[in-house]
């Protein structure tokens, strides 16, 4: 539910969803990026939403509890495409298994026509796009 209330740029409801579920499953990083999501949202919108959560994910990146894919869907969202590659081939050298969904992804749409896309695709063994 949260991503589709994301893909529909609903970022209220998005904040408010996903901090709910991280509260009832217990996540307290779920908590930590849901709680930088809503504070950036307050203070500047969704840009500033995506900024804060990013923040918050490079804190948990760094003490080891946030997989390197999280973050490039953050940066994808940004239209940050370097840094997002660059956080895909992390996951890729960790075997990360959400590379799987690289495809179908929708936070990575902005990614999809760069030629750099297909390289990774093939990489994880998934087809490239058309």
């Amino acid at each position: 539910m949260s991503d589709t209330v994301l893909a529909e740029k609903d970022y209220s409801t998005y904040v408010s969803e996903a901090l709910k579920t991280a509260k009832l499953s217990n996540d307290a990083f779920g908590v930590a990026v849901a709680e930088a999501a809503q504070k950036g949202l307050r203070s500047g919108g969704g840009q500033s939403m995506f900024k804060s959560i990013l923040q918050a994910q490079k804190r948990l990146y760094a003490e080891g509890t946030l997989p390197a894919y999280s973050l490039a869907q953050t940066c994808a969202l940004l239209d940050e495409k370097q840094a997002a590659f660059e956080y895909l081939q992390r996951a890729f050298d960790r075997r990360e298994s959400a590379l799987l969904a690289l495809r179908i992804d929708f936070k990575l749409l902005s990614l999809q026509n760069e030629p750099s896309c297909n390289e990774l695709l093939k990489k994880v063994g998934l087809p490239p796009l058309s």
